[in-house]
């Protein structure tokens, strides 16, 4: 059973319906989470060009969804591009998720858009804009790739496009491990790993989602030992 999110403005429960019955139906069931990014209490008022104006808090966004899905475990992402606001794009959302590493840095995203060719002219846009500077476009494309969506969809009948992408896209094994440690948030590591030890497997799986450099060898050590026991078990 594979999980996948959905942030837009508008209520998607007839794509969600439609995501699950033709994944089903296609032996590949996929369950569907909606969270609308204008709800009331997600929104601020500013007056823009003298006429009050609601917008979208971001920082009430990601508290919202890290409280909402804290026990959640998602495979794939999917925002709309165009909101309700002046500011905030699903671009623009997407990178500030990365930043304030909502489920961990290695989440793919999806983008829809009614005109998805824009959006790829836009994020193409962005690296012409450097292409010519030698001193700033490795800097700007090493931010650009930890920000951008992985894939640009049409809105029309996205829910087909979010089950190829998952049937061609394996999750993450960070993924997996993250959610298969959140199971048993209370145990605690206790036999191999000496640097982990009496961490508890929550604490292990908040470490994974940083994706950071002790994340990395805590994987690295995890797999070097699992292969190892396969041998083992095999003699």
């Amino acid at each position: 059973m594979k999980h996948c999110l959905i942030i837009d403005d508008q209520d998607q429960k007839d794509q969600i319906a439609l995501l699950e019955s033709e994944s089903l139906r296609l032996g590949f069931p996929i369950t569907g989470h909606f969270f609308n990014i204008t709800e009331p209490d997600l929104l601020y008022r500013e007056i823009m060009d003298g006429k009050p104006v609601d917008l979208i808090d971001v920082d009430k966004v990601i508290e919202k969804l890290k409280i909402k899905y804290i026990n959640n475990q998602f495979d794939l992402i999917a925002c709309d591009y165009q909101y309700d606001d002046k500011i905030i794009d699903g671009l623009k959302l997407i990178q500030f998720l990365k930043e304030n590493n909502f489920k961990g840095k290695k989440m793919p995203y999806l983008i829809y858009s009614n005109d998805h060719e824009e959006v790829k002219d836009k994020l193409q846009g962005e690296v012409r804009q450097h292409i010519d500077d030698k001193n700033t476009l490795m800097t700007f494309l090493e931010s650009y790739f930890d920000s951008k969506p992985d894939a640009v969809i049409e809105r029309t009948s996205y829910y087909n496009s979010i089950i190829e992408f998952l049937k061609k896209n394996k999750t993450p094994l960070s993924i997996k491990l993250d959610s298969k440690l959140r199971e048993y948030p209370e145990k605690k590591f206790n036999n191999i790993f000496p640097r982990f030890k009496d961490k508890t497997l929550l604490e292990l799986a908040n470490m994974i989602q940083k994706s950071s450099a002790e994340s990395d060898d805590f994987e690295s050590e995890f797999l070097e030992r699992s292969v190892a026991h396969f041998i083992f078990l095999e003699k």
